[in-house]
Protein backbone atom coordinates (compact mmCIF):
# COMPACT_ATOMS: atom_id res chain seq x y z
CA UNK A 1 0.00 0.00 0.00
CA UNK A 2 1.30 3.40 -0.60
CA UNK A 3 0.83 6.37 1.06
CA UNK A 4 0.98 9.81 -0.50
CA UNK A 5 3.69 11.74 1.13
CA UNK A 6 1.68 15.07 0.82
CA UNK A 7 -1.07 13.94 2.84
CA UNK A 8 1.16 12.83 5.44
CA UNK A 9 2.84 15.91 5.48
CA UNK A 10 -0.16 17.96 5.81
CA UNK A 11 -1.44 15.69 8.47
CA UNK A 12 1.49 15.99 10.76
CA UNK A 13 1.72 19.59 10.09
CA UNK A 14 -1.93 20.06 11.23
CA UNK A 15 -1.02 17.48 14.43
CA UNK A 16 1.97 19.88 15.53
CA UNK A 17 0.09 22.65 14.72
CA UNK A 18 -2.96 21.86 17.09
CA UNK A 19 -0.24 20.68 19.63
CA UNK A 20 1.63 24.01 19.88
CA UNK A 21 -1.53 25.12 20.95
CA UNK A 22 -1.78 27.19 24.42
CA UNK A 23 -4.47 23.95 25.97
CA UNK A 24 -2.54 21.23 24.60
CA UNK A 25 0.77 22.77 26.15
CA UNK A 26 -0.18 23.66 29.20
CA UNK A 27 -1.65 19.58 29.49
CA UNK A 28 1.77 18.81 28.46
CA UNK A 29 3.12 20.78 31.14
CA UNK A 30 0.80 19.80 33.94
CA UNK A 31 2.30 16.53 32.99
CA UNK A 32 5.73 17.55 33.89
CA UNK A 33 4.78 19.18 36.62
CA UNK A 34 2.95 16.04 38.01
CA UNK A 35 5.83 14.11 37.29
CA UNK A 36 8.35 15.86 38.87
CA UNK A 37 6.41 16.46 42.50
CA UNK A 38 5.86 12.48 42.03
CA UNK A 39 10.28 12.47 42.15
CA UNK A 40 10.73 16.12 43.96
CA UNK A 41 7.95 16.72 46.56
CA UNK A 42 9.56 19.88 47.26
CA UNK A 43 9.28 21.04 43.89
CA UNK A 44 6.71 23.17 43.84
CA UNK A 45 8.39 24.96 47.50
CA UNK A 46 10.80 26.55 45.06
CA UNK A 47 8.99 28.82 43.12
CA UNK A 48 12.35 29.96 40.84
CA UNK A 49 13.34 26.31 40.21
CA UNK A 50 9.28 25.55 39.44
CA UNK A 51 9.37 28.35 36.60
CA UNK A 52 12.84 27.38 35.14
CA UNK A 53 11.86 23.98 34.93
CA UNK A 54 8.42 24.68 33.47
CA UNK A 55 9.78 27.50 30.85
CA UNK A 56 12.38 24.70 29.75
CA UNK A 57 9.57 22.09 29.32
CA UNK A 58 7.79 24.62 27.14
CA UNK A 59 10.91 25.38 25.02
CA UNK A 60 11.46 21.55 24.72
CA UNK A 61 7.92 20.96 23.66
CA UNK A 62 7.30 23.58 21.37
CA UNK A 63 11.15 23.00 19.87
CA UNK A 64 9.69 19.30 19.64
CA UNK A 65 6.55 20.19 17.80
CA UNK A 66 8.11 22.64 15.62
CA UNK A 67 10.52 19.76 14.12
CA UNK A 68 7.93 17.11 13.35
CA UNK A 69 7.40 16.62 9.56
CA UNK A 70 10.74 18.14 8.64
CA UNK A 71 12.96 16.07 6.98
CA UNK A 72 16.10 17.29 8.06
CA UNK A 73 16.84 18.50 11.97
CA UNK A 74 19.15 20.46 13.52
CA UNK A 75 18.90 19.34 17.09
CA UNK A 76 19.93 21.88 19.67
CA UNK A 77 18.31 22.38 23.22
CA UNK A 78 16.63 25.59 23.42
CA UNK A 79 18.17 28.25 25.80
CA UNK A 80 15.64 28.00 28.29
CA UNK A 81 16.84 24.43 29.06
CA UNK A 82 20.14 25.18 29.39
CA UNK A 83 19.02 28.12 31.75
CA UNK A 84 17.23 25.45 33.29
CA UNK A 85 19.35 23.03 33.66
CA UNK A 86 22.00 25.36 35.28
CA UNK A 87 19.63 26.35 37.98
CA UNK A 88 19.00 22.77 38.83
CA UNK A 89 22.61 22.11 39.07
CA UNK A 90 23.35 25.19 41.12
CA UNK A 91 20.88 23.79 43.60
CA UNK A 92 22.23 20.40 43.40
Amino acid sequence: MSVDRTIVQSWLADFAERMRGQEETERVLLSVDRAMVEEFPQFFGDAELHGEVRTSARAHWLGLMSTIGRTTLDIRPPLEAVDGARTVAERG
